[in-house]
């Protein structure tokens, strides 16, 4: 999925989030919000880049490796 596995709790953050983000207050119009976005979406990938090649090299189910990994990798932003 494009958005990834979505829990009850992200559905609800990512929608405060948007309403009180700075970005989307105070960025001179959609375009520039959303190349912003992409920007912070394409630097939060590169942080897990490695660990994804990995997965996928010693995973039988793709799918199921990246769901799990995905899970526990919005564990850890929680926890921080």
């Amino acid at each position: 999925p494009f958005m990834g596995p979505l829990t009850a709790r992200h559905i609800v953050g990512r929608v405060v989030d948007s309403f009180l983000s700075p970005t989307v207050l105070f960025a001179p119009g959609f375009a520039a919000g959303a190349a912003m976005g992409v920007t912070d979406k394409i630097n939060d990938i590169s942080f897990i880049l490695e660990d994804k090649e990995s997965l996928d090299e010693s995973a039988i189910d793709k799918y199921e490796s990246v769901r799990d990994f995905y899970h526990q990798y919005r564990e850890g932003l929680i926890r921080k």
